[in-house]
């Protein structure tokens, strides 16, 4: 979706911010831009489009929440009421709505696009108990035959639904983009109920569910300077999709500092990623390695790290290590993924991604598809930041 910007109300400089911004939602959601059932930004993300701060657009959605223009779905975020099917709003007579469809025994088709891993697994562990609750069944493509991996992601959808499953759920979390109409083309067509599950944001009415990497980078450096680290720089090896947006993520939250700092200094190593994914824990680890020696000729510039994720802030902080530097004295540093042994070994401060979060919500968008709902959904969640000790600011140890 594009940003919802407010524009300049010339004709009264008197009216005080959180009416101008009201005003120009609802503006918005009458001409159109803002169409019914749509979800629209959070609230922190619309004070940041229109210059505001958090209060101001907090009451603006107050406003337009009692007004009926907007309705507010606990963990799901804001969304444009749809009139033409809310009857509270609405002095027409309704038809009554289709009875819910029994959902008992369906068989629902689960799709990726590559050999499944830790992050599949915990996206299809949210999807279990939802499925369950309705008597669904998900279907893996990866354990049928001629339904494998190594076909287009459509391709899998279009031979899950010749098997007899009511729906596909599109799995498409750890990669960077995926050709959504090339997808819906092979799938056999808009009219084949799928709902996906991205780790990026799809700009078109579909059914999907999905977490901002761009939310992430935010997180990220927003922590690093409320922990006390102000002169920041992000490490990076690849400019792909998930890692550019967390880049921009990370110079959002610095520019809306106050009061301001110097611009998030970026260092990219510009390296090939490598084809088999086995290999891509050492890859960035060992790319985090050269970033370290690089940053420790660097020192004095910077006092923060935002690491493209956890693999790489793992090669920094052992090459800082090994030059006497601590996490959490002499320099913060945060990653993203929360990998295994971030936590134990390192003590590194790191983005976890709501992957189960994710999956028991694209479940329950594909329910609510099944069952009639003509409108289509979309869901937003973010990371969780768990804080650790390489951004808590430990005191230098007195000399005796």
């Amino acid at each position: 979706m594009p940003p919802v910007t407010a524009k300049p109300n010339k004709q009264k400089r008197t009216v005080v911010a959180y009416a101008r911004l009201a005003s120009d939602l609802r503006t918005q959601i009458a001409d159109g831009r803002l169409a019914p059932g749509c979800l629209i930004p959070s609230i922190r993300r619309l004070a940041e489009q229109n210059g505001v701060a958090i209060g101001t657009a907090q009451q603006a959605v107050k406003d337009l929440l009692t007004e009926g223009l907007l309705r507010s779905e606990d963990r799901r975020g804001l969304f444009v009421v749809d009139h033409a099917t809310d009857g509270s709003h609405s002095t027409a007579i309704s038809s009554p709505a289709p009875p819910a469809r029994d959902l008992q025994g369906a068989r629902i088709g689960i799709v990726i696009d590559h050999q499944v891993n830790f992050w599949d697994e915990l996206v299809v562990h949210g999807m279990e108990p939802v499925l369950t609750q309705y008597g669904m069944v998900g279907v893996p493509s990866w354990r049928q035959g001629g339904c494998g991996v190594d076909l287009p992601l459509g391709v899998q959808a279009a031979r899950l639904r010749a098997e007899g499953c009511a729906a596909v759920l599109i799995l498409a979390v750890v990669v960077s983009q995926i050709d959504i109409d090339e997808v819906i083309r092979d799938a056999g067509g808009m009219d084949v109920p799928i709902v996906f599950a991205t780790g990026f944001d799809v700009d078109r009415p579909l059914w999907f569910a999905h977490y901002g990497n761009r939310d992430a980078g935010f997180q990220a450096a927003t922590h690093l300077l409320k922990t006390g680290w102000e002169k920041l720089i992000f490490t990076t090896n690849i400019s792909v999709t998930w890692a550019i947006d967390r880049l921009r993520g990370a110079q959002m939250a610095v520019r809306a500092a106050v009061p301001p700092i110097a611009e998030l200094a970026v260092l990219n190593l510009e390296k090939p990623m490598p084809v088999h994914s086995p290999s891509t824990r050492t890859f960035f680890q060992d790319c985090g390695v050269e970033a370290g020696h690089m940053l420790l000729a660097r020192q004095g510039e910077f006092d923060g790290i935002v690491a493209v994720n956890d693999r790489m802030a793992i090669g920094i902080m052992d090459v800082m290590a090994a030059a006497g530097r601590v996490a959490g004295r002499d320099y913060g540093i945060v990653g993203f993924d929360n990998v295994d042994n971030a936590a134990i070994e390192y003590g590194l401060t790191s983005l976890r991604p709501p992957l189960v979060n994710l999956g028991e919500e694209v479940a329950r968008l594909c329910v609510e598809l099944l069952q009639g709902q003509s409108q289509c959904r979309s869901v937003r969640l973010q990371s969780h930041i768990i804080a650790r000790a390489s951004t808590q600011r430990i005191a230098p140890a007195m000399e005796v």
